[in-house]
């Protein structure tokens, strides 16, 4: 079994756990993510965007006294343009598996330790003179880490502000690289505002930014930015 079954199959143990013994709560919802592609340099400001595409999927909380068990499923594409600079470009296709269990310190403030799984493949691959290669290439990425979020309302009103930072580092296998796996990590920003519309519904509206790096590249990163949105319902 690889590494993305397994984690498949213990995020559907944890759902399934958290749904025989949570007391307090359950929320799903989806997520939707519209990130421009980018490479930027890490010993500058300099920045080169190479695209855009979407992201979106389902996600699971189960919450229980001061935890949060969590998972989430992200698919979609984005195109990248990379004529200019290596002569080709495609489009990249991409899913990633995640899961969470998060500690509330305080009133919206909590820390949580994570699990991502991503692949992607990349299809439609043309040269500068319009020739068509098809797929040709998939990437395997698994990655641990941690983070804090917050959440803040605005007095008494529907409206607060919320916003997580991240740190994960792991494994990345691909053909592209001489030794076929490196070493990676991934920093994620987000943050935005929230709107309750019930007491059962809530919206978000924001902007999400990741960076992700490995040892083969140690003076450039991929980066993913851009406005993202997620509807929530809490079940009881």
């Amino acid at each position: 079994m690889d590494t993305r079954r397994l984690i498949a199959v213990i995020l559907f143990a944890l759902m399934l756990t958290g749904m025989v013994y949570s007391q307090t709560g359950i929320t799903i919802g989806g997520n939707y993510w519209h990130p421009k592609i980018g490479i930027a340099s890490t010993n500058s400001n300099d920045e080169i965007e190479l695209g855009s595409g979407s992201l979106y999927g389902p996600y699971v909380n189960f919450r229980f006294n001061k935890f949060t068990l969590g998972g989430s499923l992200f698919v979609g594409s984005m195109d990248v343009d990379l004529i200019d600079l290596i002569g080709y470009k495609y489009t990249y296709k991409r899913s990633d598996v995640n899961v969470q269990l998060g500690f509330n310190i305080y009133k919206g403030l909590a820390i949580f330790g994570a699990i991502k799984n991503a692949k992607t493949k990349y299809d439609d691959i043309q040269d500068e003179f319009g020739t068509n290669y098809g797929a040709s290439q998939e990437d395997k990425i698994t990655l641990y880490g941690g983070g804090v979020s917050l959440s803040i309302p605005l007095s008494t009103s529907p409206v607060f502000l919320y916003g997580s930072f991240a740190l994960l580092t792991g494994e990345q296998e691909s053909d592209w690289y001489e030794n076929a796996k490196v070493d990676v990590g991934l920093a994620s920003l987000s943050f935005g505002l929230g709107y309750r519309a019930t007491p059962q519904l809530y919206l978000l509206g924001g902007y999400r930014s990741d960076a992700l790096a490995n040892s083969e590249t140690d003076d450039t990163a991929e980066t993913y930015k851009g406005l993202m949105f997620s509807l929530g319902y809490s079940i009881k």
